[in-house]
């Protein structure tokens, strides 16, 4: 069986970053050829000596940062697949959960009334399908202006899209707010809040589950979350309209004849293409890890509760 600590491990979100960083490092060394090249044209051109000898070198470079935007989107979209598989093996391993609860409800619900636990509001709260979409539309925008566009002015865009992105983001479902760490409980509420599932993490606030919480969550996600569905949908069209951007790129050159100008439009297009390429793997793997991370902190805490009422008359 699949663990919720191995889909919520923070190895993940390191690996994410090594990843992020990786492909910063190798789109930066090849900006720099393209750079250097770009320099050699332009002597070149002052002088009126031929550009043919650097034809090679820039259509290798091009060639290289093309494949790289391929393996990375590739890479994204496997990852996205591996971890929304993981997150439905788990859950359809889950037996009755509800059932339960719902039974617990309805026959003694002087108890299901008192049964909370806590949890930083960060590891529920989560960005939606339309919260997604709003940023892939920043980076349709870009990719259809990407000739006018340079890569400081890309890199502005998207910073100001991840902001909106991560000001949005709200919790997956109604809570309570802890008002004091000294809560009155009786000897089940006690013996709960010990051994129940309690998250960690962020200095967000923290708020209370209740069993009424989860029912609530358990009632409209079932064993589907669907804007997951949706989302990664999305990142995979947002991603193909990358790789054709990638492979169009390639095709311009075999198509151009060297010069300071043209170096220039070449250097610009494959630095915002870059920009784009890291930023969308960057947040499309973050918000739907943390979806994924935030929907298994409910099912966990579901089946937590449903676990410590064994043994109880019910």
């Amino acid at each position: 069986m699949i663990s919720v600590n191995y889909i919520q491990n923070d190895n993940i979100l390191l690996k994410m970053e090594e990843m992020y960083q990786e492909s910063e490092d190798f789109f930066q060394d090849h900006m720099s050829e393209l750079d250097y090249l770009s320099e050699k044209v332009s002597t070149a051109t002052m002088f009126s000596e031929s550009v043919d000898v650097y034809e090679e070198s820039v259509k290798d470079a091009i060639t290289s940062i093309g494949k790289k935007i391929i393996e990375i989107v590739d890479r994204c979209i496997k990852f996205i697949q591996e971890k929304i598989g993981q997150f439905t093996h788990y859950i359809w391993t889950l037996k009755d959960e509800e059932k339960v609860l719902r039974q617990w409800e309805k026959k003694r619900p002087d108890i299901a009334s008192q049964v909370r636990t806590t949890v930083k509001e960060d590891k529920i709260k989560l960005n939606n399908f339309r919260d997604l979409s709003s940023f892939y539309r920043e980076i349709d925008a870009t990719l259809n202006e990407i000739d006018k566009m340079d890569a400081k002015s890309a890199r502005a865009r998207l910073d100001k899209a991840g902001k909106v992105l991560n000001k949005s983001a709200d919790v997956i479902i109604k809570v309570g707010a802890v008002a004091s760490a000294a809560v009155a409980m009786n000897k089940f509420k006690e013996k709960f809040f010990k051994e129940t599932f309690i998250e960690s993490g962020s200095d967000d606030k923290t708020v209370f589950i209740s069993f009424k919480n989860v029912l609530e969550f358990m009632s409209k996600n079932g064993k589907k979350d669907n804007e997951l569905s949706q989302m990664q949908e999305a990142s995979k069209k947002m991603g193909d309209k990358l790789k054709k951007a990638s492979k169009d790129s390639m095709l311009v050159k075999e198509s151009t004849e060297l010069s300071p100008e043209t170096m220039k439009k070449i250097r610009n297009r494959e630095s915002v293409l870059t920009i784009l390429t890291t930023e969308y793997e960057k947040v499309t793997n973050a918000v739907i890890t943390k979806r994924i991370k935030g929907n298994m902190t409910m099912f966990g805490i579901a089946n937590k509760m449903k676990n410590q009422f064994k043994g109880v008359e019910i």
